[in-house]
């Protein structure tokens, strides 16, 4: 009753056919971007069917010159909210906060919508 299912999106054209972000926007802006996040977390909601949708897309593991975090995306029918998230560790670390720093996210906005 309370999980529908979850996407591993992580190539681009999975992004665009599965979850329809727009390929523009992924151009202009890189996969690793707000308005990716929330396309991903508005889509992986219609697309299962869900009152919630949450998105992260990040970089996990910094290359040179490169900053790891993720955005965080939470989509209901309300709309579509995205917080980026700095992420200081190792790739396996940061891919962990980043999905606990997603399910808090979603219980904040959760609370938002009853206070």
């Amino acid at each position: 009753h309370y999980f529908n299912g979850s996407v591993t999106a992580y190539q681009p054209a999975v992004k665009t056919s599965l979850l329809g972000v727009k390929a523009e926007d992924i151009a202009a802006h890189t996969v690793v971007s707000e308005p990716v996040a929330r396309q991903m977390a508005e889509g992986v909601r219609k697309l299962l069917g869900a009152d919630i949708g949450l998105a992260t897309t990040g970089i996990a593991e910094a290359q040179a010159g490169e900053q790891t975090g993720a955005w965080l995306a939470y989509s209901d029918v309300r709309g579509s909210y995205a917080h980026w998230a700095t992420l200081l560790y190792d790739r396996n670390v940061n891919i962990e906060r980043a999905a606990n720093y997603a399910l808090i996210l979603c219980w904040k906005k959760i609370q938002q919508h009853f206070e």
